[in-house]
């Protein structure tokens, strides 16, 4: 399972990169600290998410971090919700 998980890890940072870079008309610079921000805040939280699921089960961990908690808004992701729209 997880070559499966790594490949399709990859392959999303990958077009993610060239969406935001080429649709988006985000500079390459912004991806790639907002990237590495992502990937810094997936390292911190994982232990203590880990120890929450250990201890309330991981089904409910999992339905409170993606459906309970609205993920933070940012002007990356701001702009790039944004592509496409009419103003």
């Amino acid at each position: 399972m997880s070559l499966v998980d790594a490949t399709g890890t990859g392959m999303f940072l990958t077009v993610s990169v060239l969406f935001f870079t080429r649709f988006a008309g985000l500079a390459a610079g912004s991806v790639a600290l907002g990237l590495s921000l992502a990937g810094l805040a997936a390292m911190i939280g994982a232990v203590p998410l880990g120890s929450l699921g250990d201890r309330f089960g991981y089904r409910r961990v999992w339905v409170l971090v993606t459906v309970e908690v609205p993920a933070p808004r940012s002007p990356l992701t701001d702009r790039a919700l944004s592509v496409g729209r009419v103003p």
